[in-house]
């Protein structure tokens, strides 16, 4: 429900009970949701919160940087953002859990409990600042401890340059610090950066990507026929020299060109090349690995006929193997159906003699407000000294609109697997799923129609 005075109100209440789902563990449970946004509490302040069972949620700049982002938890508590124009201060606090269910989801508490406050603020046109501190207390996979983050970001131009500096520390000393650049000059745009994140650095409950540093590079070039994307970075493991875990300094290069040669005609490739060389530890040996590619596109009057060859060669001691394959994407034009599009994929390589992989997809709207939908997918693979799997896979969904509020959907999807080893014996395995759904969905009110002049204040 929106209101034009106290803001906009949303809530979701999902009820799961299940029966021979899994044996281990079935999950029952519900979830209950709720938000308000855009609450006035005077002419300066305004109020965002989220109730019940929610995603943490703190400053962005904080969370999202070009290469690196941090997680958030799910908690059954309150959230709160204040804010004005320039300042918003961030409140979490609740009992940690985790979702569980496909088509419904309940919530199930693990262990631990999570407070934290956090703070962004706009100094000038230019700058910008956000700092969050968590106490998490007695996760269920870390001990009780405290993490501070920081983010200070100059952004002179947001389609010409922009820079970020993030700072992670937890109460057992460690301390990640990561930089990210964006520089636009002529036609190219390019971005930056380095990391440095030590092992075992903590954020909340959810662990995070640690225990490397490194640097990289991406170019970006586009015109009206040519568009070039490159790049290229150097990482670091195992930081604390653990002589019980592999380290590796690794390198990963790439590069990709694509032609328009005509309106319905495109060219193009890439490559990329993967280095590990053995540092610390456990690691003794290099490798290497070489992808090539190259493809066609077409619009023919049945549809985009898209084919791409691939050669992929990767040296590991003692030995050195290669796998070449072919990529053929169809989108078909039929006069019956609003969307057919068939996949197929064929390699051959010394750890698989064969590998096939065919897939058919169509959509079609039908009268009364029906649509159908469906795909069809096989798979054989032949391993050499070992024995051949292969699958098929069949799904079908029907949804009707049969009434201006009320949706129904019913979803049918059949599975098989053959496993026949070199031996003679032989395993087969089947199943079905078929899932219904109905829902009802009503809409009130109407954005409201401003007149005036604006005054610069909320509500």
């Amino acid at each position: 429900q929106e209101t034009q005075e106290n803001g906009y109100y949303e809530i979701q209440v999902d009820g799961l009970y299940s029966d021979g789902y899994d044996p281990l563990h079935e999950p029952d449970g519900n979830r209950v949701y709720a938000r308000q946004n855009n609450y006035v509490i005077n002419t300066e302040l305004q109020l965002d919160s989220d109730f019940v069972h929610y995603r943490s949620i703190v400053p962005r700049l904080i969370t999202e940087s070009y290469r690196f982002r941090l997680p958030s938890s799910i908690l059954q508590g309150m959230s709160n953002r204040v804010y004005n124009d320039d300042t918003t201060f961030f409140f979490n606090f609740g009992e940690i859990g985790r979702y569980n269910g496909v088509a419904t989801r309940s919530y199930e508490a693990t262990q631990g409990n999570l407070q934290g406050m956090g703070l962004q603020h706009q100094l000038s046109n230019q700058w910008d600042v956000a700092l969050q501190l968590w106490n998490t207390q007695d996760p269920e996979f870390a001990d009780t401890h405290q993490s501070f983050a920081g983010a200070l970001n100059y952004q002179q131009n947001p389609f010409e340059q922009n820079h970020q500096l993030n700072l992670l520390s937890d109460s057992n000393g460690k301390t990640g610090l990561w930089y990210d650049a964006f520089l636009k000059i002529g036609r190219w745009e390019h971005r930056a950066g380095a990391q440095h994140l030590p092992p075992d650095l903590l954020w909340t409950d959810v662990p995070i990507n640690n225990d490397n540093q490194g640097i990289y590079w991406r170019g970006q070039r586009s015109s009206y026929r040519w568009f070039w994307n490159l790049g290229t970075e150097i990482g670091q493991n195992n930081l604390d020299n653990d002589p019980d875990f592999p380290g590796y300094i690794s390198t990963a290069t790439f590069g990709n060109l694509s032609w328009r040669f005509r309106h319905q005609t495109q060219f193009g490739g890439g490559i990329n090349l993967y280095t590990n060389s053995a540092d610390s530890g456990t690691a003794t040996h290099d490798s290497h690995r070489y992808f090539f590619k190259t493809f066609v596109s077409h619009i023919f009057p049945i549809g985009r006929t898209y084919i791409e060859p691939r050669w992929e060669i990767y040296n590991q001691h003692p030995e050195q193997s290669q796998k070449y394959g072919i990529k053929w994407d169809q989108d078909w034009e039929i006069k019956y159906l609003d969307k057919l599009n068939s996949s197929s994929q064929y390699a051959i390589s010394k750890e698989q003699e064969e590998d096939l992989e065919l897939r058919i997809y169509f959509e079609k709207y039908l009268v009364w407000d029906l649509k159908i939908n469906g795909s069809l997918q096989q798979y054989y693979s032949k391993y050499p000294d070992i024995g051949i799997t292969n699958g098929s896979s069949f799904s079908l969904g029907l949804g009707w609109q049969f009434l201006n509020n009320w949706l129904m959907n019913l979803n049918a999807d059949y599975n098989t697997g053959n496993f026949e080893s070199d031996d003679g014996s032989e395993t087969k395995i089947k199943g079905t799923q078929v899932l219904f759904s109905i829902s009802y969905n009503i809409d009130t009110g109407k954005q409201p129609v401003l007149y005036g002049i604006d005054t610069g204040e909320p509500g």
